[in-house]
């Protein structure tokens, strides 16, 4: 397993030395202070070398790399220096919409590469302006790469967003084949929320003189976990608007399994619910959709949003007051995603699953697996606080 290395600590951004215009920018973030983990991740980037940070929480995680990307970009020259490589074509615009605040004092440019897109737009963006940070899925970026007409020899660093994810799944190769591809001096950093053997087996194949800096924060610190219990699948329902009758809903975020559960659940809660914004959005939501969506949701100010585990990082972002697991998720990992949408890592916040008894063994697994304690909630007392 993988070891801390730095005890270098900064306390004030200001005596990191970022520019001025990014300083503007990150406050505009919400961030006036660094917090603790980025007191020490935000100057292990700056300082160039190869590095493995765990930062469980996405919207922290991305403003710690973003501060640094942003402060070695020199704006004068045009050719890509930063790439980050990203396994979620939603994650990218999100991440870009973070980088376009942080820098919206700065003159640099920032293209996203994904799916969706005809690449040859893509291309004469590349060709005609020059994107000085590109944010892509690995099979986009791989094919900008074939074309050799673009320079990637000025890359300075490569960001890999979620390693754990990145290099546990079927983006694994692809990931390796762009990192070998850009120039072998350019700084490589590691982004995990947490880690893991097959991360440090990683670390070891594609960085050098790594610093790491971990993040001492449990999981479950600030956050409530719950479980209700019902006999059959078709009781969900009714399990979820008796705790939402005990609950001031505010922002909720409610996670099924397959995008056809997620339009059921919509109507049936958009009609019980009338004076509360329900949104639904899934993996066969178009893509010129979902930002809208995303958007209203977090401006409503009484609003459920029923989605798949597909957008879960996104939601991340802004964490929620209640995060309800009306199925448990299929992968360990996306059990850890929904939890961060609704607080975690110091940051209060209420999750509650919804099981029939047959899944009390499946919730035992991930609770095991983070080390996780949750309470009952009993038929007659759904919820308490």
């Amino acid at each position: 397993m993988l070891s801390d290395n730095w005890q270098q600590v900064i306390s004030t951004f200001e005596e990191m030395k970022l520019k001025s215009e990014i300083l503007r920018g990150i406050r505009a973030l919400g961030y006036d202070q660094p917090t603790p983990i980025q007191q020490r991740a935000t100057v292990a980037i700056l300082s160039r070398r190869d590095a493995v940070i765990q930062i469980p929480r996405l919207e922290e995680r991305t403003v710690t790399y973003i501060a640094a990307l942003l402060q070695q970009i020199e704006t004068r020259d045009k050719s890509c220096q930063a790439i980050i490589i990203v396994h979620s074509k939603d994650l990218c615009y999100a991440i870009q919409d973070l980088i376009n605040v942080a820098g919206q004092y700065m003159q640099f440019s920032c293209l996203v590469c994904t799916g969706g897109i005809p690449m040859r737009k893509d291309i004469e963006k590349l060709r005609n302006e020059g994107q000085q940070i590109i944010i892509g899925t690995p099979g986009l970026l791989i094919g900008l790469m074939v074309d050799r007409k673009f320079d990637f020899n000025r890359v300075k660093t490569i960001i890999i967003e979620d390693s754990c994810i990145m290099f546990n799944s079927n983006f694994r190769t692809q990931a390796f084949d762009i990192i070998y591809q850009l120039p072998k001096s350019a700084q490589r950093v590691l982004m995990t929320t947490a880690t893991t053997f097959t991360l440090a087996d990683i670390k070891n194949k594609i960085t050098k003189n790594t610093i790491i800096v971990l993040n001492d924060v449990h999981m479950s610190d600030g956050l409530q976990l719950y479980y209700a219990v019902v006999e059959k699948d078709d009781q969900k329902l009714n399990a979820l608007c008796e705790i939402y009758k005990e609950v001031n809903i505010q922002k909720s975020v409610i996670f099924c399994d397959n995008s056809e559960r997620v339009d059921w659940l919509a109507d049936k809660l958009a009609t019980l619910f009338e004076n509360v914004a329900v949104y639904s959005m899934h993996s066969l939501t178009r893509q010129s959709e979902r930002h809208e969506i995303v958007k209203s949701f977090w401006e409503s100010k009484a609003a459920l949003i029923v989605t798949t585990d597909c957008f879960s990082s996104v939601l991340a972002f802004h964490p929620v007051d209640y995060s309800v697991h009306f199925d448990l998720p299929y992968k360990k990992e996306e059990y850890h995603d929904r939890l961060c949408c609704c607080g975690a890592y110091g940051s209060p916040g209420v999750a509650i699953n919804i099981l029939v008894k047959g899944q009390l063994h499946d919730l035992g697994v991930l609770e095991r697996y983070y080390r996780l304690q949750s309470q009952e909630l009993l038929v007659t007392n759904y919820f308490y606080q």
